[in-house]
């Protein structure tokens, strides 16, 4: 198993008569319950949504288009299904043609320092930020880095939910270990599939700027941070002092859970090369973690 850390609101209203009063004062209770209820039922962006539907009906000659168009708009708001399907086209060797058929084109690209002809793509779906690894128009690895607490996606290849399980539970042969505490804070670990899986590499890990809410399996005394414990790894790694850096990476595995996910072909070490820094996601994306 290798061990590396990555360089990176009218007077006149008053004068009106009681039982006009009375009324205005049902009819604006009614129009503020109406609002309210919309705006619970469907969120900001599906009032807008709906709106902008409603006024173009005209344009659909298709009564279906408009009914999917409602369908998944309300699915977006109040499942993660959509997204779900997404992830699920994402697969080693798909052209990306065929992957930006769903995913549109990438909002933000890269080209790797590490490896030649091969570009990472970003893209953000609403709930996760997605990266691919484009190598010659062939998807050779992606990256799916949540942005929402519950966003949590079965991880391919087995029967555990991202976020749900140990690292060590979910992961037990490991290829590599992967870790920085500069420009970005983040920890992972490699998995060899094997020949059944085409010999892929199986990438878990959490970095900071992830917005899964990952469990902890610490008791309350002795609990740290995710962050806390990365940064002690990399302390230790740099600080040499092995038998430290072991019994670290041992707790973080036994006790933390993953906030990402990624699959590649290539080497793992170019998952770390793919994650962005806090500078980088929060100019390309606006969001950070406090």
């Amino acid at each position: 198993m290798s061990i590396e850390q990555s360089p990176k609101q009218s007077a006149s209203s008053l004068e009106a008569p009681v039982s006009r009063q009375n009324e205005t004062q049902l009819e604006n209770s009614k129009d503020s319950k109406a609002a309210k209820f919309s705006f619970n039922f469907f969120g900001f962006k599906g009032i807008v949504g709906v709106a902008a539907a409603m006024i173009t009906f005209g344009q659909f000659n298709d009564t279906k288009e408009l009914l999917t168009a409602l369908y998944e708009n309300i699915t977006t708001h109040f499942t993660h299904k959509v997204q779900y399907e997404q992830l699920d086209v994402l697969a080693i060797g798909r052209t990306i043609g065929f992957v930006e058929n769903s995913f549109g084109p990438p909002e933000v690209i890269k080209a790797s320092e590490e490896a030649e002809a091969l570009i990472y793509q970003y893209y953000d779906i609403g709930k996760a930020v997605v990266c691919i690894l484009n190598h010659n128009e062939r998807i050779a690895g992606f990256v799916v880095i949540p942005l929402v607490e519950d966003f949590s996606p079965k991880i391919r290849y087995g029967d555990v939910n991202l976020g749900q399980a140990s690292f060590d539970s979910a992961s037990q042969d490991l290829s590599g270990v992967f870790f920085d505490a500069n420009n970005v804070i983040y920890y992972a670990e490699s998995t060899d599939l094997g020949k059944n899986f085409m010999f892929l590499q199986q990438i878990t890990g959490y970095v900071e700027y992830g917005k899964l809410a990952s469990k902890t399996f610490d008791t309350p005394s002795e609990a740290l941070t995710n962050i806390e414990l990365i940064q002690q790894i990399n302390y230790h790694f740099e600080a040499g002092e092995s038998d430290q850096l072991d019994i670290k990476i041992d707790r973080l595995r036994a006790t933390k859970s993953a906030n990402f996910f990624a699959y590649t072909e290539l080497d793992a070490s170019l998952i770390s090369e793919s994650l962005l820094t806090r500078f980088e996601f929060k100019s390309y994306f606006g969001k950070e973690n406090d």
